[in-house]
């Protein structure tokens, strides 16, 4: 048995098939499958005791899944074995009155960590017809990712998987987003908006530099607008960044309370990464990132700016990237940031190399 904070998922057992016809009977609820609905309970008997045979020989299969607060039985999810392909993937139907709660999400992702965290699968994989929207976005929500199509009965099928080793790296970013982020983290479940460049937003960061200097005066040792908004033709999201130099950004009572009584909002602590502070602006889309003096990210920052403004191979490559990625559907901002990892430290690496050739042509290094 599993249970989720609204779920009980257990194996069928043959007294729930009188339930179970109330969904297995409704051809809206198997309106993209090849199969169904089950229209007598003889017919869904039959499925149930499928069910019940490979929960006996495999030890996982699709399961009832009770509502907790009624104890209702209200679908079935859970994972099931194709011998043809010697994979598992990960399946859910709901009754329609329960439609529309997050329950698939919720009873998919516990079986998603049985899966992996139990049975130590690799790859767990999901079937959804390319016109089930809804479905689809429940297995994008969960951080699947498109691998293939099968055709079958004339339906080009999607298949999405999900690697254990994603899996993992999904599970430490939200452990680190909840344990760094002050207050409930924002759950986007969706694409990355990006627009065309706004010439306005370098005015933006102005007014906003501003505001910051009127709070903090002398304590504001560099401010600088940096990120996407920074470099001009590149699309971004319409968030200006901005990064803030301080003497010590552990040192919150030096500079926080100011920034508070200006509007700013203290979201994220992160004592463990340069002491990184992160704020949200009083009345604009903005991200103020505060660190250190003599902070390694800071030159980071302002290294790749700088060369996205001057390379225009490298800026296209950028914002290609950027383009594939944010069409994609990602939990939090946070997930879509850190699969730029990768083209990020790709572009440092070459303005990094360009930067220490450039200083050994005026003879700053040896060599």
């Amino acid at each position: 048995m599993i249970e989720t904070p609204r779920l009980i998922l257990r194996p069928f057992k043959e007294s729930d098939v009188e339930a179970a016809h109330v969904w297995f009977s409704d051809p809206e609820v198997f309106r993209f499958y090849t199969y169904g609905p089950y229209f007598s309970l003889e017919q869904t008997a039959e499925r149930i005791r499928q069910y019940m045979l490979h929960f006996e020989k495999h030890r996982f299969a699709k399961c009832i899944v009770l509502e907790k607060s009624t104890g209702i039985p209200i679908g079935d999810a859970g994972l099931s074995f194709i011998d043809e392909m010697n994979e598992v993937h990960v399946g859910y139907k709901f009754a329609r009155s329960h439609w529309g709660l997050g329950y698939a999400t919720e009873a998919a992702q516990a079986w998603l960590r049985y899966g992996f965290d139990q049975l130590k699968f690799s790859r767990i994989l999901a079937f959804v017809h390319p016109q089930n929207a809804a479905s689809i976005r429940v297995i994008q929500k969960l951080q699947f990712k498109l691998s293939t199509y099968k055709r079958e009965e004339g339906i080009d099928w999607e298949i999405y998987e999900l690697l254990r080793s994603d899996d993992e790296r999904n599970v430490a970013t939200e452990n680190k987003i909840r344990k760094t982020t002050i207050g409930e983290p924002k759950v986007i479940n969706s694409s990355i908006l990006l627009v065309e460049y706004d010439p306005v937003w370098p005015a933006l960061f102005a007014l906003e530099a501003d505001r910051i200097r009127a709070a903090l005066g002398a304590r504001v040792l560099r401010l600088e607008h940096v990120g996407s908004t920074s470099v001009p033709t590149l699309a971004a999201k319409p968030v200006i960044d901005i990064l803030l130099m301080v003497l010590d950004s552990s040192d919150e009572a030096a500079y926080v309370p100011s920034l508070e009584s200006a509007g700013y909002i203290l979201r994220a602590r992160e004592p463990d990464w340069h002491e990184h502070r992160f704020f949200k602006g009083p009345d604009r889309e903005i991200n103020l990132h505060c660190f250190s003096a003599g902070c390694t990210e800071i030159e980071r920052m302002l290294a790749f700016r700088d060369w996205l403004r001057s390379n225009d191979g490298d800026r296209l490559l950028y914002e290609q990237t950027k383009r594939r990625l944010a069409g994609q559907t990602w939990k939090y901002v946070q997930n879509y940031a850190d699969a730029k990892t990768t083209i990020v430290e790709e572009i440092l690496a070459r303005a990094t190399k360009a930067g220490e050739l450039e200083a050994k042509k005026v003879g700053m290094l040896p060599g």
